[in-house]
C-alpha cells in the first residue's frame, strides 16, 4: 500500500526552498488567477470610466463580486 503525500499541490522536484523553509516559486496556479483577476479589473474600470461594454448592472454586482472573491482567495 502506498503512503499518502504530504507534500500537497507541490511535485517533489519543483520545490525550491531556502534555509528556512520559504518557497522560492509560486504554484503555477496562482498566476492564472491573478492574471484573470487584473482582466476583470481593467474591464470593470473601462465600463465605470467610459460606459461601454453593456449593462453597469453586471459589471456592477458579477465583475466585481468575482475581483473581491479572486482578491480573497489569493
Amino acid at each position: 500500500m502506498s503512503r499518502p503525500s504530504s507534500h500537497g499541490i507541490w511535485p517533489r522536484a519543483a520545490r525550491r526552498v531556502d534555509g528556512q523553509g520559504e518557497l522560492y516559486a509560486r504554484p503555477a496556479g496562482i498566476g492564472y488567477v491573478f492574471g484573470g483577476l487584473v482582466f476583470l479589473a481593467g474591464i470593470e474600470a473601462v465600463n465605470e470610466l467610459f460606459r461601454v461594454g453593456g449593462p453597469s448592472a453586471i459589471y456592477q454586482t458579477w465583475f466585481h463580486d468575482l475581483i473581491i472573491a479572486a482578491a480573497a482567495g489569493l
